[in-house]
């Protein structure tokens, strides 16, 4: 596990659920959702209906692009990993809060051959790799959390680090 997509809320700054935010607030506004196929199961909305409660569909969109803008104009909720909208909140004038309820992370790995574990210039660029997806999380999770969600690595030991470096 490289690092662990964390789910928030994101909305236009404004939005009337902000002023008394919970699971009452995020089940009763319309949600805007990015489409991912007809076979895959959201996770948002099997934690949603593990506490009881459901979310509106008002928009699906087909990419994650379309999301910002159209927050901006009107009263959805996005809950989304952080970092698709960490670089858009500022420009789009969004506000986002922790989801009401767990949202299990979604885990990242970086698959690569068994061959190449104990090649130098492949361990090289995994590190690169793995260093810069990190800071990315990082950077995302900040306004949302207010600091960086503890990132585990399990590959710490290919670098005689110790595992929870």
């Amino acid at each position: 596990v490289i690092g662990e997509f964390q789910w928030a809320c994101f909305m236009r700054t404004g939005h009337p659920a902000l002023s008394k935010w919970g699971k009452r607030s995020w089940s009763a506004w319309p949600h805007l959702v990015v489409g991912t196929g007809d076979h895959v199961r959201s996770p948002v909305t099997l934690a949603a209906k593990e506490v009881g409660i459901e979310r509106r569909i008002g928009l699906t969109v087909p990419t994650f692009g379309a999301v910002a803008p159209l927050l901006t104009q009107g009263n959805m909720i996005a809950t989304l990993p952080t970092v698709v909208l960490a670089d858009a909140m500022q420009r789009f004038e969004l506000a986002a809060r922790r989801t009401p309820f767990d949202v299990p992370a979604m885990k990242h790995v970086l698959v690569y051959s068994a061959r190449l574990t104990n090649d130098p210039a492949s361990s090289w660029i995994r590190g690169l790799f793995r260093d810069s997806f990190r800071e990315r999380l990082t950077a995302a999770d900040q306004p949302v959390f207010g600091v960086a969600v503890a990132q585990i690595d399990h590959h710490a030991a290919d670098r005689g680090l110790p595992a929870a470096a």
